[in-house]
């Protein structure tokens, strides 16, 4: 009698087991805590500078995200702050490659991002960047952009 409690014991406890890890792995699949599920994003600063030294080459200007590089950053780290808050994991890269599986460079659409706040911001950049140009003396032109 004692023999078949223990066994009936063992095969509820396993039961029991089975059932545990069963409903376990629906909840992290549900919760979506695979590590297969999760995609790292990085910004990397290199390709930032690289994608607005080309912007400020084409419009010809002088001053990198339109001389106000503290509002750039600032706009960068809250919108890194923004989608860490909705689940992402971001890495800021400063120097070198960052590669693996589930890791995507953000990078490009952050810097595109950031450029259309700051024109926002400063509509009238352009503008007023070519009527100060037409006003001052060729002298005074060529002193304002060797001080940069």
């Amino acid at each position: 009698m004692k023999e078949k409690n223990k066994n009936r014991d063992l095969l509820r406890l396993l039961a029991l087991l089975i059932f545990g890890i069963s409903i376990g792995f629906l909840i992290s699949s549900f919760l979506s805590l695979s590590p297969n599920n999760i995609t790292i994003e990085y910004i990397s600063q290199e390709e930032i500078l690289q994608l607005e030294k080309a912007r400020v080459k084409s419009v010809n200007a002088t001053d990198l995200f339109f001389g106000r590089s503290a509002d750039a950053i600032e706009y960068i780290e809250e919108l890194a702050k923004q989608r860490q808050e909705r689940g992402a994991k971001v890495v800021f890269a400063t120097e070198g490659v960052i590669s693996g599986n589930n890791v995507i460079s953000i990078s490009k659409e952050i810097y595109q991002l950031v450029i259309q706040r700051l024109e926002a911001e400063d509509s009238n950049y352009a503008g007023l960047r070519r009527s100060n140009e037409l006003v001052q003396p060729p002298m005074a032109k060529k002193k304002s952009m060797g001080s940069k």
